[in-house]
Formats: C-alpha cells, structure tokens, sequence
C-alpha cells in the first residue's frame, strides 16, 4: 500500500547526514547511511536485504537484492480482471493485477505489462500498443489489487489500491491480449508471468483457449472466477462479470 513504503525509509532519514566535503575519486558517493544502487542513485541500505525485492538493487553487483530477488517467481501477480470495451466512447477501461504471493513486494520498476493489439491485417505481427512499468514504490502484500486505468476508474478505487492511470481507449476491444513481465536480476531479462487473450487467440500470448468477449451492451467486464484463480487455461480461469475494479470479483 502507499503508507508502508514511507515506513521502511523512515529510519534512514533519521540518520545524520555526512559532513564530509570530500569524498576521494569515487565517481558516485553515497552517504554513511545509503547505498549505490544499481542504476547509480543512492538509496537508504535500510532497503537492501529486508526481504523485500527492490528492482533498484537487483543485480550482481548487490547480490541482487541481499539475495531478496533470488527467486523471481517468488513474489507473483496475475491478471485478475479486465474491462476493454464499453457502450459509445471506452472511457472506462481498466486492467486489474491481484497478488497471489504469500511474500509482500514492492512495485519499484521490476513489474511490466503490455497491451497487445493481436488483429493482424493482411499478415501483420502483433503490436505491443503499450508497455507500462509498475513503479509507484507500493508494498504489495496477498491479496492486494493493482488497477491500470482511465482516469475515471482511478477517481472511484479504494485509496489502499495501488493504481497507474492510462488515456481513454488504452486498450482495443477484440482480438487483444495482455502480458505481464517480472524482471529477473540473475539472467537480466524480463521474464513472463501471465498472459490473457480473449475473443480470438493471439499469437505468442494468452494461456491455453482465449478467454471470452467482453459484452458492451451489459457492461461486462472479465474476470477470474474465484479471484487468482490460475488454471494457466484463460478460457477456464475467465468469466464474463459485472466490473468491479479494485474489488473482489462477482462470480454469479
């Protein structure tokens, strides 16, 4: 949530800072009480190694993490819920993550997802339409939902819900999918998590058959019946259902 970032932090802006003028030759010098990350800023070494996987000290040179980012699967959202297509102009669209980790994590820059346009007019590949970087510095803990979304959506969700704002029509209506992407410091690539496609398959993305349409004229949204539910089969995991963004689903 936002508050819980601000407390991991707050020690380290306790502390005094250097009265050192000088600090040799170093390139980049950080303070008693921070380290150099791995993109060359200095962060408090309170985060480094307190369980949590910072994006931001994911690499070798800081054993990715103290060893917190070890394990890239270990902290894992999925793709919960998403409304493409409303009646008239689609100034609702959202997509919402739920995690299903048992360990809390933080959405520094090291979670992805993609927006994928799949109509292939006249033999064309797929489009990643838009890659959107998680990283608002929320500690996300089981259960918790993230929403991606227009800014009607964002005005409505519940102020513990993490949420990244998007334009109108962000997401197209049919023959789409979604991808989302942890990145993984040991082999320093971003590795996939989870992938929908509903309406029609797309190639490349989705898990097993698509899931099903989203219906305009009853405002539908889709959604995992139970919430997290993760079959790796999108066509089992995904219902049609009432949108209920930041909220637990509606299986009915």
């Amino acid at each position: 949530d936002f508050d819980t970032y601000a407390l991991r932090i707050l020690d380290a802006l306790e502390a005094p800072e250097s009265t050192d003028d000088a600090y040799g030759s170093c390139g980049i010098c950080c303070g008693p009480e921070e380290v150099l990350s791995c993109e060359g800023s200095c962060l408090p070494d309170v985060l480094l190694g307190d369980t949590l996987c910072d994006y931001k000290f994911n690499c070798a040179d800081l054993d990715f993490d103290a060893g917190d980012c070890a394990d890239p699967m270990a902290n894992s959202l999925v793709i919960n819920e998403i409304d493409p297509n409303q009646g008239g102009t689609d100034k609702f669209e959202f997509i919402e993550l739920m995690s299903i980790s048992t360990m809390e994590f933080v959405l520094d820059g090291g979670w992805r997802l993609d927006v994928i346009n799949g109509y292939s007019d006249q033999g064309a590949p797929v489009e990643v339409l838009h890659s959107i970087i998680l990283d608002d510095d929320s500690i996300v803990f089981l259960g918790d939902r993230v929403v991606i979304a227009s800014a009607e959506i964002i005005a409505d969700l519940p102020f513990s819900v993490a949420r990244f704002e998007m334009e109108h029509n962000f997401i197209q209506n049919q023959h789409e999918a979604v991808a989302l992407y942890r990145f993984d410091g040991p082999s320093d690539e971003w590795v996939l998590v989870d992938s929908v496609a509903w309406g029609e398959a797309v190639d490349g993305f989705g898990e097993g058959e698509p899931g099903p349409m989203d219906d305009a004229t009853q405002d539908l949204s889709i959604g995992r019946c139970p919430d997290g539910k993760d079959s790796d089969d999108n066509a089992s995991d995904f219902i049609t259902m009432p949108p209920t963004p930041g909220k637990e689903n509606i299986c009915e």
